[in-house]
């Protein structure tokens, strides 16, 4: 972890109860709106989708920032204080107040993880002091971060290893001289520029919580990735789970990779849960540390369950059962280390028959003959593993997790018009309007009429990284993933609609509110229901399913898991 600098956005501090950039917009927004239209609107108020979509009708009438857009967070500030720049500050006090402060998992990790000496340089857009108070409570020390008041000893501390460095790239709130603004973000504060991109050459980096709308900041890591020994360590932007990135970012993570320098966007579930995983990987924490973080302790409590009712279920979930996962797998050793990338272009020839991944070493099923013929004289031996432990906690295994739900997806998917496709990290089916004979989806058409087709006149805006207009299409489709509850295993069946090519889903926003506009309660039962009727067809309900991606009787080789087919409900309390 040394290796490695953070580099923090405001969704850093949601789990602190500050407001993010999208809470500080939606506000400004409604202000703006009750003001104009001389009208009182509560935060409760703004939580309707009727009321949300009637303001952004309202500033789409007079021309003003569109929801999404690059500028709406410095745009919506500038309509509502002009160049006010002590009102601006007062506003942003009152946002991030002292007392609305309540520190998160995430934080204390964090600030764990500096005073450890394990993490030795921050940079944040944040203007609170959800970190220097972490550091406090957690450490008892005081965290002094360089802002734009102090710009000049940034740097230096850098040079001098005066570490742990925290940089807070757009000032204090505490401070007069906040960048938040139109003007104030056109240009980053030079010697902050310089600390920031000095650190690039010598860490790799960490970022998190931010969306990378800042034409400055993204500004600096471009001209930071310019240099000889950029992002030694690569750069690895972690973003929600199932949220949409940035053009910006795309772009400036495919410039990159065009560099030759690693750089990836991971999925998370929260940043806590990210730094909650990472301090318990540590082998040997600070047990001072540890107990702060932490906080709470185990002990053996006796809850009794209530007893289940006999009354009709109140509601039904997506989630299947997963009564057996496979605990037989093959390890492939080769001659030589392989990188992630190189075993890539080999999987790449067998990507339908196999379901490979890497962690310490290279693991997965498929048939052997078809692997080494992928893998050529590179493969020195293939054996067989036992997997067992490991699939009884898959949650922390997120390698072979991602593996196992391309393995269950490739059964479920087996002589059926479907095809698999995988999309940051994320398993899918998709309905094969192409396909020869699609009688097998007939009960999912009888619901939603087409399942898949293009849009005429409907195409991609072009981007640095897709400079060409491109048709879009679409396709009915179901995420597919496993979790982990209470000792249990579940399948989760998510309907959707699937967008190619896939940098053009926001683009077609409007093609998926149409389909998607009325699956309410009702609607949405009845397309989960077709959905495993053409996953699981031909059984019983409530009926044990056994399903194998691949042909052959080896368990190493071929996987098998076994489902039930009803899905989990809830039962009235006796």
């Amino acid at each position: 972890m040394p290796q490695y600098a953070w580099f923090l956005g405001a969704g850093t501090s949601q789990s602190a109860g500050l407001p993010t950039a999208h809470d500080i917009i939606w506000d400004l927004k409604t202000r703006f709106y009750s003001a104009e239209e001389n009208q009182r609107l509560s935060i409760q108020d703004v939580q309707n989708a009727a009321v949300r979509q009637k303001i952004d009708d309202f500033a789409e009438g007079r021309g003003l920032p569109k929801s999404g857009s690059s500028n709406e967070y410095p745009d919506w500030y500038k309509l509502t204080f002009g160049d006010d720049l002590e009102e601006q500050r007062k506003y942003v006090i009152d946002a991030l107040a002292e007392e609305k402060v309540s520190l998160a998992l995430g934080h204390r990790a964090l600030a764990a993880l500096m005073a450890a000496g394990l993490t030795r340089a921050v940079f944040t857009t944040n203007f609170d002091n959800v970190i220097e108070k972490a550091t406090a409570s957690v450490a008892g020390k005081d965290l002094v971060g360089f802002h734009l008041e102090g710009a000049t000893a940034a740097l230096a501390a850098l040079n001098n290893e005066e570490f742990p460095l925290y940089v807070k790239m757009h000032g204090d709130f505490r401070y007069d001289s906040i960048k938040n603004l139109p003007a104030a973000l056109k240009e980053q504060d030079a010697q902050l520029g310089k600390c920031l991109k000095a650190a690039a050459s010598r860490f790799g980096f960490i970022v998190v919580g931010y969306s990378g709308r800042d034409h400055s900041v993204m500004q600096l890591f471009t001209e930071a990735s310019a240099a000889e020994n950029a992002f030694p360590h690569g750069l690895y932007w972690l973003v929600l789970k199932g949220s949409n990135v940035e053009p910006a970012v795309m772009t400036f993570m495919e410039a990159l990779k065009a560099k030759s320098i690693t750089a990836e966007i991971v999925e998370i579930e929260t940043f806590d849960s990210v730094l909650s995983r990472i301090w318990r990987q540590l082998p040997n924490p600070d047990p001072n540390l540890d107990s702060k973080v932490r906080r709470a302790t185990h002990r053996d409590v006796s809850i009794p369950v209530p007893v289940p009712g006999s009354g009709g279920a109140i509601l039904r979930t997506n989630a299947l059962p997963l009564i057996a996962l496979p605990v037989r797998a093959l390890q492939l050793n080769f001659k030589k280390v392989k990188e992630w990338p190189d075993l890539k272009e080999s999987l790449n020839k067998i990507s339908e028959e196999a379901a490979i991944t890497k962690a310490e070493y290279v693991i997965g099923w498929g048939q052997r003959a078809a692997i080494a013929g992928a893998f050529g004289t590179d493969l020195a031996v293939i054996e067989e593993i036992d997997l067992s432990e490991k699939m009884a906690v898959l949650d922390s295994n997120l390698y072979l997790k991602s593996a196992t739900e391309k393995a269950v997806c490739l059964a479920l998917r087996r002589s059926k018009p479907l095809l698999y496709r995988k999309s940051r990290g994320r398993s899918f089916l998709i309905a094969d309007a192409k396909a020869a004979d699609s009688t097998a989806l007939d009960a999912l058409t009888k619901l939603v009429g087409k399942i898949g087709g293009t849009v005429p006149g409907l195409f991609t805006t072009p981007t640095e990284c897709d400079p060409e207009k491109q048709q879009i299409a679409w396709a009915e489709c179901v995420e597919v993933s496993i979790e982990q509850q209470e000792g249990n295993t579940w399948l989760l069946v998510q309907p959707n609609v699937w967008i190619w090519p896939k940098h053009g889903r926001r683009d077609a926003q409007d093609l998926l509110d149409r389909r998607r506009g009325d699956r309410l309660n009702g609607k949405a039962d009845k397309i989960l229901s077709a959905w495993l009727s053409i996953l699981l067809p031909s059984s019983a309900k409530g009926t044990d399913v056994k399903v194998k991606p691949f042909d052959g009787d080896s368990e190493a080789e071929n996987p098998t898991f076994i489902l039930n087919n009803r899905t989990a409900y809830s039962r009235r309390r006796a």
